[in-house]
C-alpha cells in the first residue's frame, strides 16, 4: 500500500497559495479607492458681491480633476445657473451656488460652494417734467411722472407758500414764486428708492394796463399786449378784442 508524503503536499499546497496572491496583487485585485486628493475644486472667490442687473456671469473653477463639473442654485429667485455655469440674477437676496465634481476613474465626487449677495438694483429711472411754469389763477394740477420700478410714489413741497401738494401729487398754488416738488418712489424687494425734483416757477399774469367795455362785454390789455376778453350775458366780446 503507498503511502502519501503530506508533508511535502501541505508544502505545495502554501507555494500555490503565496504564487496566487503574488498574482492578484499584481493584477491590482483587492486594491483600495484611491482617496480624494488635497487639490479639491477651488474658486476664484468664495463670495461674490453683485448688484441686481448686472450682467451674467461664470465662476472661475481651477485645480479640478477628470470629473465632469456640475452646479446648482439654493435659490433660483435669487440666481439661476445654467449647466456650464453661468450665473444669471433674477432678483436682490443670498443664494449659494455649489459647484460638484462627478466621480472619476481614479477621482471621488467632490464640491464646493459660492456665497453669492445680490444688491438692491437702480432699475427705471423716474420720467418727469423738470420745469413747469404756471400763472396766477391757474387751477390745481397733477404732474406726469411715469417710468420706475412700482415703488409707492410720494409728493413734497419745499415752499408752501408756493405751492402744497397732496400725497397723490395735487399741486395747489397758493402764491407766487419757485418752489420744489420733490417725487419719491420707495424702495421694493429688488429696487432701490429713488426721487427726482420738479422746479416750479409760478408769476403772476402781465399787469393789466387799460379796460374797455361794450354792453356786457370786456377787454383787458396786458403790459405786454395780449388781449383778455370776457362778456356778461348777451354780451359779445370779440368787438371789444378787436
Amino acid at each position: 500500500m503507498a503511502i502519501r508524503d503530506y508533508s511535502r503536499l501541505s508544502m505545495r499546497t502554501i507555494l500555490l497559495s503565496l504564487l496566487c496572491s503574488l498574482l492578484l496583487s499584481g493584477c491590482g485585485g483587492g486594491q483600495d479607492t484611491p482617496k480624494k486628493p488635497q487639490d479639491s475644486i477651488l474658486v476664484v472667490s468664495e463670495e461674490f458681491v453683485k448688484t441686481y442687473g448686472d450682467a451674467p456671469f461664470f465662476p472661475t473653477v481651477t485645480a479640478k480633476n477628470d470629473g465632469d463639473l456640475s452646479y446648482n442654485s439654493n435659490d433660483t429667485a435669487v440666481a439661476t445657473v445654467t449647466s456650464d455655469g453661468l450665473v444669471t440674477l433674477q432678483g436682490a437676496g443670498s443664494a449659494t451656488i455649489t459647484v460638484t465634481e462627478a466621480e472619476s476613474t481614479h477621482f471621488l465626487s467632490q464640491s464646493s460652494s459660492i456665497t453669492l449677495t445680490a444688491a438692491r438694483g437702480a432699475g427705471a429711472p423716474l420720467s418727469i417734467v423738470p420745469a413747469i411754469s404756471k400763472s396766477y389763477g391757474n387751477g390745481a394740477f397733477t404732474p406726469a411722472v411715469t417710468g420706475g420700478n412700482g415703488g409707492s410714489l410720494s409728493y413734497s413741497s419745499d415752499d408752501t407758500d408756493v405751492a402744497t401738494v397732496l400725497s397723490n401729487g395735487l399741486i395747489t398754488l397758493q402764491g407766487t414764486g419757485n418752489t420744489m416738488i420733490t417725487v419719491t418712489e420707495d424702495e421694493i424687494t429688488d429696487f432701490l428708492g429713488q426721487s427726482a425734483i420738479i422746479t416750479l416757477t409760478f408769476t403772476k399774469p402781465p399787469q393789466i394796463e387799460h379796460i374797455v367795455s361794450t354792453d356786457s362785454a370786456f377787454a383787458a390789455l396786458r403790459a405786454n399786449g395780449s388781449v383778455m376778453t370776457w362778456g356778461g350775458s348777451g354780451g359779445d366780446s370779440s368787438g371789444v378784442a378787436s
